[in-house]
Protein backbone atom coordinates (compact mmCIF):
# COMPACT_ATOMS: atom_id res chain seq x y z
CA UNK A 1 0.00 0.00 0.00
CA UNK A 2 1.39 3.51 -1.13
CA UNK A 3 1.85 5.94 1.40
CA UNK A 4 -0.53 8.84 1.52
CA UNK A 5 0.81 12.42 0.23
CA UNK A 6 -0.14 15.50 1.84
CA UNK A 7 -3.92 16.39 1.10
CA UNK A 8 -4.66 18.20 -1.90
CA UNK A 9 -6.05 21.54 -1.87
CA UNK A 10 -8.17 20.89 -5.10
CA UNK A 11 -10.04 24.86 -5.12
CA UNK A 12 -6.15 25.78 -5.63
CA UNK A 13 -5.62 27.72 -8.34
CA UNK A 14 -3.95 25.98 -11.47
CA UNK A 15 -0.47 26.78 -12.48
CA UNK A 16 -0.17 29.65 -14.23
CA UNK A 17 -3.28 31.31 -12.96
CA UNK A 18 -1.48 34.50 -12.25
CA UNK A 19 -2.24 35.35 -16.10
CA UNK A 20 -5.62 34.08 -16.28
CA UNK A 21 -9.11 35.04 -14.93
CA UNK A 22 -9.80 38.28 -12.91
CA UNK A 23 -7.07 41.32 -12.27
CA UNK A 24 -6.87 44.15 -10.62
CA UNK A 25 -7.13 47.20 -12.54
CA UNK A 26 -6.61 50.06 -9.78
CA UNK A 27 -7.85 52.62 -12.30
CA UNK A 28 -11.05 51.12 -12.58
CA UNK A 29 -11.87 52.64 -8.69
CA UNK A 30 -9.65 55.68 -8.66
CA UNK A 31 -11.40 58.62 -7.30
CA UNK A 32 -14.26 56.52 -6.48
CA UNK A 33 -15.89 56.68 -2.82
CA UNK A 34 -18.99 54.73 -1.16
CA UNK A 35 -22.31 57.26 -1.57
CA UNK A 36 -23.22 55.72 1.39
CA UNK A 37 -20.12 55.93 3.89
CA UNK A 38 -17.95 57.46 1.83
CA UNK A 39 -15.26 54.75 2.03
CA UNK A 40 -12.82 54.26 -0.41
CA UNK A 41 -12.34 50.44 -0.40
CA UNK A 42 -14.22 49.87 -3.64
CA UNK A 43 -14.93 47.10 -6.02
CA UNK A 44 -16.16 47.79 -9.27
CA UNK A 45 -16.57 45.14 -12.20
CA UNK A 46 -17.27 45.68 -15.35
CA UNK A 47 -19.28 42.59 -17.19
CA UNK A 48 -21.94 42.21 -20.00
CA UNK A 49 -25.32 39.76 -18.80
CA UNK A 50 -26.60 37.07 -20.55
CA UNK A 51 -29.05 39.41 -22.59
CA UNK A 52 -25.96 41.90 -23.68
CA UNK A 53 -26.65 44.26 -21.12
CA UNK A 54 -23.04 45.79 -20.14
CA UNK A 55 -23.46 46.43 -16.73
CA UNK A 56 -20.85 47.95 -14.17
CA UNK A 57 -21.32 46.79 -10.29
CA UNK A 58 -20.17 48.56 -7.84
CA UNK A 59 -19.67 47.62 -4.15
CA UNK A 60 -18.04 48.95 -1.01
CA UNK A 61 -16.19 46.25 1.68
CA UNK A 62 -16.80 48.79 4.46
CA UNK A 63 -20.10 48.82 4.60
CA UNK A 64 -21.53 46.58 1.99
CA UNK A 65 -23.11 48.75 -0.09
CA UNK A 66 -23.57 47.52 -3.76
CA UNK A 67 -25.16 49.30 -6.98
CA UNK A 68 -25.25 47.92 -10.83
CA UNK A 69 -26.00 50.32 -13.31
CA UNK A 70 -26.51 50.21 -17.06
CA UNK A 71 -26.65 52.64 -20.13
CA UNK A 72 -30.20 53.27 -19.16
CA UNK A 73 -29.10 54.14 -15.22
CA UNK A 74 -28.91 52.37 -11.56
CA UNK A 75 -30.61 48.43 -11.95
CA UNK A 76 -32.65 46.49 -9.00
CA UNK A 77 -31.19 43.34 -8.15
CA UNK A 78 -34.55 41.69 -9.60
CA UNK A 79 -34.29 43.66 -13.04
CA UNK A 80 -29.90 41.98 -13.14
CA UNK A 81 -31.25 38.82 -11.72
CA UNK A 82 -33.66 38.43 -14.99
CA UNK A 83 -31.39 39.70 -17.31
CA UNK A 84 -29.07 37.41 -16.64
CA UNK A 85 -31.32 34.65 -16.68
CA UNK A 86 -30.83 31.93 -19.75
CA UNK A 87 -34.17 30.42 -21.32
CA UNK A 88 -34.28 26.75 -21.19
CA UNK A 89 -34.42 24.71 -23.67
CA UNK A 90 -37.06 22.46 -24.69
CA UNK A 91 -36.60 18.63 -24.04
Amino acid sequence: MAEAGPPVCRSAAPRGAATTGLRTDPSLVQGLSCPDCGGARITRILLTLTDGTPVDFVSCQLCEYRAWRSADGALELDGVLSRARRERRSA
